[in-house]
């Protein structure tokens, strides 16, 4: 794709991003009740991701489920306003993902890219998208696959994102439906 076409593409997806992000609005929201309108326990959240952090740290993989699963309490406990919860669940995502835990793998992702979204960080939640795109590939859930990527590409072309952002994106999202093509659906 030339330069100009490519530039004109992006200037005309300046719009359809903003009914993407509206589109992706009302996910972002049921989260928000996920936690239940809990008051956040930021003490408890903290002390268990720093012990999550040691079992990491100690590089023993029979820990990192344990692991996982404080990173997962970890962002419960702090709420989907607090953007630190992102990071927990997109790091509970990968540790699941290497576990052999898909299902929840796949759910950790996509809740850390609505809340990066919620938060401002198209571009992560983007990648985050992706990653769960992934993962719903090895799945075979190919409705999951097709969501989770039409999502970061919508927000691959937010006038927010750099070119070069956009083109990390896009050619992640080419990779997911090249895999998707290319395995039959694993």
């Amino acid at each position: 794709m030339s330069t100009h076409t490519h530039s004109r593409a992006r200037a005309c997806a300046g719009g359809i991003s903003l009914v993407a992000l509206v589109a992706l609005l009302p996910a972002t929201a049921a989260a928000q009740s996920a936690n239940g309108g809990a008051v956040p326990d930021l003490a408890r959240a903290d002390a268990m991701h720093k012990e999550a952090d040691v079992l990491i740290l100690n590089q023993n993989t029979n820990d990192w489920k344990k692991a996982a699963r404080l990173f997962e309490a970890a962002a419960k406990l702090r709420g989907p306003d607090d953007p630190a919860s992102v990071q927990e669940r997109a790091t509970a995502g990968e540790l699941l993902h290497y576990m052999g835990s898909l299902s929840r793998a796949q759910d950790n992702l996509e809740t850390a890219a609505e809340g990066a979204l919620r938060h401002g960080r198209v571009l992560e939640s983007a990648k985050l998208f992706l990653s769960a795109a992934f993962i719903a590939q090895e799945r075979g859930h190919q409705a999951d696959v097709a969501k989770l990527v039409r999502n970061a590409e919508m927000l691959a072309r937010s006038p927010h994102l750099s070119q070069d952002e956009c083109d990390c994106i896009l050619t992640r999202f080419f990779h997911v439906t090249a895999s998707a093509k290319g395995t039959g659906g694993r």
